[in-house]
């Protein structure tokens, strides 16, 4: 059984906070991996996946991330 994800970002009502959903092959939503955009330094935009809900990343978590890095 191969999953994939999503190409399509979600976005959560946290500002900043994203997620992706992976998909079994049967088509059912399996999973979701969490990511945050940013800007940096230079005003470019970033991107950085945080982790899977099944490994307990959840949105609170990434919004620490979030400001920590911003």
């Amino acid at each position: 059984m191969k999953n994939k994800t999503s190409s399509k970002r979600i976005q959560t009502r946290t500002a900043g906070v994203f997620y992706k959903e992976i998909i079994s092959d049967s088509n059912k939503v399996v999973d979701k991996v969490y990511g945050i955009r940013y800007l940096d330094e230079d005003g470019q935009e970033r991107l950085k996946t945080i982790g899977k809900y099944s490994e307990g990343i959840r949105e609170q978590y990434c919004k620490q991330k979030r400001d920590e890095i911003v």
